[in-house]
């Protein structure tokens, strides 16, 4: 694994067998060190952002899945209304310049962690860029449902079967992490 060069090899131990707080919430992960051929298990791949303000990096070593699942589980409609996570381009960090005014391709939720609704910008089959809100297959029968989901100073009225708790929004955000998508189980209803 290669470490910036201005740790010192016994920082570098030190770091390695490490608890990054007091709570043990982030551990420094075993195998991501041991992978030699792999992306340097220090620089981040995803970012993750509150409230459209607050951005932080996600970084491999430190416990990706975990900060990744838990964010849905903060909202609170209030204070932490809305998230959003998505990759950063090959080598590039958050401070870097973005070309093309990235991030294009991303995961958002907005509302509370018993009620939020999720959307995901993506590209179709032919290239072309489109934002989908996310929906639970419908059973086809009946008028449809409505939900609120209120966030920050907002309400939006959505589809009862566009309305995700926390776990479910936890399991769809990870699945992206890792593959750039969303699970094809859910339903993509296009925003205009």
């Amino acid at each position: 694994m290669n470490l910036p060069d201005q740790f010192h090899p016994q920082l570098q131990k030190k770091l390695l067998e490490a608890r990054m707080d007091s709570t043990a919430q982030y551990r420094l992960r075993p195998d991501a060190v041991e992978s030699e051929d792999s992306v340097n298990a220090w620089d981040p791949t995803h970012c993750l952002e509150v409230n459209g303000s607050s951005i932080n990096e996600i970084s491999p070593l430190l416990g990706a899945e975990r900060v990744v699942r838990r964010a849905p589980t903060l909202l609170d409609g209030r204070s932490q209304f809305a998230i959003s996570l998505w990759r950063l381009p090959e080598g590039k960090r958050l401070w870097d310049e973005r070309p093309g005014g990235w991030p294009v391709h991303f995961v958002q939720a907005a509302g509370s962690a018993e009620r939020m609704m999720i959307e995901v910008a993506l590209d179709d089959v032919s290239g072309d860029w489109h934002l989908y809100r996310l929906g639970h297959a419908e059973s086809g029968e009946g008028e449809i449902e409505v939900a609120e989901i209120e966030w920050g100073e907002r309400t939006d009225h959505v589809a009862a079967n566009e309305m995700f708790d926390a776990t479910e929004a936890g399991d769809i955000f990870w699945h992206y992490y890792e593959n750039g998508n969303v699970p094809s189980k859910f339903q993509l209803n296009e925003i205009e």
